[in-house]
């Protein structure tokens, strides 16, 4: 399959008490077309980009891409538009039930 977009939309939560930052997210490939493809990554620990450290490792071990390179050099040489976002403010609840959700989804 040849990508042209990657979308990655991370949810993050922050565990004041232990300070903690933990994701999950949403990896969309080829956006909008009949080829999209949907994958949902659950809650790990992370912060910053990791979420899309994450996505790109996700894109490896399923076959959808193979580069042990830097994920902008990657997609800037595939010529794949990639767009990136992560929401903050999330409570630990609302990432378990979009895990569950996603599993039920399967």
């Amino acid at each position: 399959m040849k990508i042209k977009t990657i979308d990655i939309l991370a949810n993050e939560y922050f565990d004041k008490k232990n300070g903690n930052s933990y994701f999950n997210a949403d990896i969309t490939l080829n956006y909008g077309t009949d080829k999209q493809v949907n994958i949902h990554i659950p809650m790990q620990y992370g912060y910053g980009d990791s979420y899309i450290y994450a996505a790109f490792r996700v894109l490896n071990e399923l076959k959808y891409i193979k580069t042990d390179d830097a994920h902008w050099n990657y997609c800037k040489a595939k010529k794949i538009i990639l767009r990136n976002a992560i929401i903050e403010g999330f409570k630990e609840s609302h990432l378990r039930n979009q895990d569950k959700q996603a599993i039920k989804n399967l």
